[in-house]
């Protein structure tokens, strides 16, 4: 007998076993799968609960006078360098309007920063809650953007930082299909 032959032979007597390991790491590929895409899925409800809790997403707004009209685009420009020093890089929506003032004539002006929910992942939320904490010094302390004193409101950093009295639990455990 020829030894290809008896190679032939030998793969032929094993390719049962082979099947079988085959379709087995085949199941173990597939029940993997499924965890990990059960673990996103709760990670991405986890933080949109938490952002949203089942309302509107949290904000965090400034408020402050407006520059005078030559400043003004300066002082829009500060801010919004001064939010991306902060919130970079978790996403975000930055938007501008002015507020008149029924006792001034000097109109106040408000930036309001909602995260996008939709694309915030947990990582994120250590960045959006630290930078919530840190806008109010940092506006202060920026002359071209606090013309006479600023106010920070909000609840963003309460909702996107760790629950009061420690750090956040960890998220459920989504079952693991048994492949067997």
């Amino acid at each position: 007998m020829s030894r290809a032959r008896l190679l032939a032979r030998r793969s032929g007597a094993r390719r049962g076993l082979l099947v079988l390991v085959a379709l087995l790491v085949a199941t173990v590929a597939a029940a993997l799968g499924t965890a990990v895409g059960a673990v996103r899925a709760a990670e991405t409800d986890i933080v949109h609960d938490g952002l949203t809790r089942g309302g509107d997403p949290a904000v965090v707004a400034v408020t402050t006078r407006l520059a005078p009209e030559a400043d003004a685009a300066a002082q829009d420009a500060a801010l919004r360098g001064d939010v991306e020093a902060l919130f970079a890089p978790a996403p975000y929506a930055l938007v501008r309007e002015e507020v008149p003032d029924d006792d001034s004539d000097d109109p106040f002006v408000r930036w309001t920063l909602t995260p996008d929910v939709a694309a915030t992942g947990t990582a994120d939320l250590t960045v959006l809650a630290t930078g919530a904490d840190a806008l109010l010094e940092t506006v202060l302390a920026d002359d071209a953007v606090a013309v006479r004193g600023a106010t920070v409101t909000g609840d963003l950093g309460e909702r996107a930082g760790p629950p009061p009295g420690g750090a956040a639990p960890p998220p459920p455990r989504p079952p693991v299909p048994n492949p067997l």
